[in-house]
């Protein structure tokens, strides 16, 4: 007989209320990331706003990321951490790079989109340059912002963002789960070559999909979650499992098998792809 969890250890994942499994998995990296930092004991260094005075903005990620291995070097770090850079742009200032670590890329379903819906679709919209709007320094009305890559990790993880308070947005979501190519989504190339020696300030960035946590259910408090993942014992990219719960399924992902389940992955029902996790090739 499976053993009922005690009252601390309920209340050490936060009780018996609904969780998202977004919550959890920060909750859990968060955790890992503190307990594998070896440089722990070392002062954090707080980031600096750099500007177009301070180089190209592959030097300033360069940058950035040597002062934070001073003081961070977990299995995060190692695997997970993305950077991500904020552009601003006017013209009668220095363009600011506003830089921001992480382990996942939020890309949002809104209101007003197709009923099936291209992953490309939501990633040229999260990097697209922002409407224009009045600099405070300068008041120049041309001021504009755009988000970029500016390392990219071994692993690198997607959230489907399609919660409301309470409402979910239904849409079908389909991404690639072989060759994702976000070359394109990268900053301009360092002509010095000074981020040609770490892979993970250079191209090409092509990714495949490994794992893909589902939600099934019509609001953020209440449903159900299980994921389909890759077979890694196999040789055949294909063969993926459905994990849900204690059952455990061998399902065919992007085959030409006649029962393929790649679109039970994108919807069946009220269930839904939320976490994509994705591993870049050549790692």
């Amino acid at each position: 007989m499976q053993r009922e969890p005690t009252v601390s250890e309920r209340d050490a994942f936060g009780g018996n209320i609904q969780h998202d499994v977004h919550d959890f998995a920060s909750f859990l990296l968060g955790h890992v990331d503190d307990e594998t930092n070896m440089r722990r004991d070392h002062t954090m260094v707080e980031p600096k706003m750099y500007t177009s005075n301070d180089g190209t903005i592959s030097q300033n990620a360069l940058d950035y990321w040597r002062l934070h291995r001073t003081y961070m070097d977990s299995i995060l770090d190692r695997y997970f951490r993305s950077l991500e850079v904020n552009i601003r742009r006017c013209s009668g200032c220095p363009e600011e790079r506003d830089f921001a670590d992480g382990w996942h890329t939020a890309l949002r379903v809104q209101q007003g989109d197709s009923d099936t819906v291209e992953f490309a679709q939501l990633l040229a919209r999260y990097f697209a340059p922002g409407d224009p709007f009045r600099c405070t320094t300068c008041l120049a009305t041309d001021r504009m912002q755009q988000a970029r890559y500016a390392r990219m990790p071994d692993r690198l993880v997607f959230m489907i963002a399609r919660f409301g308070a309470t409402s979910k947005l239904k849409n079908k979501v389909r991404f690639p789960t072989r060759n994702l190519d976000l070359t394109r989504y990268f900053v301009d190339p360092d002509q010095t070559g000074a981020s040609s020696t770490d892979r993970h300030f250079s191209g090409p960035m092509i990714y495949d999909c490994y794992a893909v946590v589902v939600h099934s259910g019509n609001t953020l408090n209440s449903g159900h979650y299980y994921a389909f993942v890759q077979d890694e014992q196999s040789r055949d990219p294909t063969d993926w499992w459905e994990c849900n719960d204690h059952e455990c399924t061998r399902v065919k992902i992007d085959s030409q098998h006649p029962n393929d389940d790649t679109e039970k992955m994108y919807q069946r029902g009220t269930a839904h792809p939320y976490l994509l996790f994705y591993k870049r090739q050549g790692t």
